[in-house]
């Protein structure tokens, strides 16, 4: 029980710590659809179940075992969060879209940034290796694979709740355009830093 204690409070501080994830449901519920936000988290959580679900099965151990492998998921994911943040930038110079596409998009935004973020899948596999020998019965182990995408989904369920909340969210706007540079920023320097990590060791 105390692993397992120790497993959530390793990953509630990384769903809350500031990375691509929170840039895309503050992204959302700063332009002032909660529908947009909790959208984003439903993609990020189904991410999340794909990630433990190739930790679980096994998979995780060929991606450790095969680094090219794992370097080329690295390398899309880096690609992807800096044309996320480009977006983002882009995003500050057009009109809002439509509410349906607002939450289509988010959707998808949310499910990709996760799914293709090279941090998440290195955090993770780091994760299950470190507790491999906690989860020695089935029970266990759907134990800590079940916390991970419930914890990110409470979390950002909150998150998405308070930004859109109708006494902060008017005052967190009138910097709406401040906050989506500097989330774009993040995630531009988040992915040239995945692929110069991968581009080192070829020099």
């Amino acid at each position: 029980m105390a692993a397992l204690l120790s497993f959530i409070f390793l990953n509630i501080l990384g769903a809350m710590s500031p990375g691509p994830d929170f840039a895309v449901v503050t992204r959302y519920g700063l332009m002032g659809t909660r529908k947009a936000a909790l959208s984003a988290t439903l993609g990020i959580t189904l991410a999340l179940m794909i990630h433990v679900l190739y930790c679980v099965s096994g998979v995780a151990i060929f991606l450790q075992a095969n680094p090219k492998f794992l370097s080329i998921i690295k390398g899309l994911g880096g690609l992807y969060l800096c044309y996320l943040g480009l977006s983002m930038f882009k995003s500050t110079q057009e009109e809002n879209a439509s509410t349906q596409s607002q939450t289509r998009n988010a959707f998808t935004a949310g499910f990709l940034t996760n799914l293709l973020n090279p941090k998440a899948t290195v955090f993770l596999l780091s994760l299950f290796s470190l507790f491999a020998q906690s989860m020695d019965t089935l029970k266990m182990k759907f134990a800590f694979a079940a916390s991970i995408p419930l914890i990110c989904l409470t979390w950002f369920s909150l998150l998405s709740i308070l930004l859109t909340h109708h006494k902060l969210l008017p005052l967190l706007q009138k910097y709406q355009r401040q906050f989506t540079l500097i989330m774009g920023a993040l995630l531009i320097v988040l992915g040239l830093s995945g692929l110069i990590s991968i581009a080192l060791p070829l020099f």
